[in-house]
């Protein structure tokens, strides 16, 4: 509901309102509220070149002034946006946008840390494969050149090869690294250290002159090959005595007649580690007595 007030004057021509001011209408043909609108929302219409003469109420002949006015709740809704637009966020705005910030930053980074974790896992596991190529190559070397050489003690002949679950000795050419020529006595055992065990391979160069393996002491060297297992242990194939038939044995003695075919590695890594494929070295020796 709008409010018109209507001020009239008798015979008399109301002289031409200021610039700025308000008339029945607006000088572009507007109607008067909009005028009120702008009045309510503090703003001024621009200065106009030229004014539009009041009109005549050609009812009674008077000059009249219309003045019109907003409704109430219109123009307190007005006001109420244009305070709204000056006073900027409100708290309640500020603090959704704090919280959806935060997410935005969480995410992030746990997009980073999911990533960084992938490139780590992926170089262990590039640095896990290395390593067992590694191992399985320096250890297929050794098998591959182990010498069917064997010495007689007191009437019995005894091979160059004895082993159990936990050891293994033979003769074999000297290790690729090492840059010395002739025959190295190698020990590869499975060692207890700090709490777990090591898969260690030691030599030293063996003697001719000597009946036997020589016995351990500080001259051999070692190879550090596997570290922190939770367990390793030795399998041997083939015939101890002639003629029997071929199986699987967990100890090999230097009184056997023969060589064995294989020797099966087993390796139990604990399970943050992942596991080690079984190694299966074959020995290319084919005495017998």
């Amino acid at each position: 509901m709008g409010w018109t007030l209507s001020l009239a004057t008798s015979g008399r021509a109301l002289p031409a309102m200021a610039a700025g001011q308000t008339t029945g209408r607006h000088p572009d043909g507007l109607p008067g509220h909009r005028q009120g609108i702008l009045a309510a929302c503090g703003r001024h219409p621009p200065d106009q070149t030229e004014q539009r003469a009041p009109e005549t109420d050609k009812t009674n002949g008077n000059t009249g002034l219309m003045i019109s006015y907003l409704t109430l709740p219109e123009a307190a809704s007005a006001a109420h946006k244009t305070r709204h637009n000056e006073a900027g966020f409100t708290l309640l705005e500020i603090m959704v946008a704090m919280v959806v910030l935060t997410m935005i930053i969480s995410t992030a980074f746990g997009a980073l840390r999911l990533a960084e974790r992938s490139w780590e896992a992926g170089l262990k596991h590039a640095g896990e494969t290395e390593r067992l190529r590694t191992v399985s190559a320096v250890l297929q070397r050794s098998f591959s050149q182990i010498l069917a050489l064997s010495w007689s003690e007191n009437t019995k002949t005894h091979i160059a090869f004895s082993g159990d679950q936990k050891q293994l000795r033979f003769i074999a050419p000297a290790p690729q690294h090492h840059g010395a020529t002739g025959l190295f006595e190698y020990t590869l055992v499975v060692a207890p250290h700090a709490g777990s065990n090591r898969l260690m391979l030691y030599y030293r160069l063996h003697d001719p002159d000597h009946i036997g393996f020589a016995a351990d002491g500080s001259d051999r060297q070692q190879v550090l090959l596997v570290d922190e297992l939770k367990t390793a242990s030795f399998a041997y194939y083939g015939s101890p005595v002639t003629g029997d038939p071929a199986q699987w044995h967990a100890q090999w003695n230097t009184d056997a007649e023969a060589f064995p075919r294989l020797v099966h590695m087993r390796i139990v890594s604990p399970p943050e580690q992942g596991q080690w494929p079984d190694l299966f070295l074959a020995l290319h020796t084919e005495l017998s007595k």
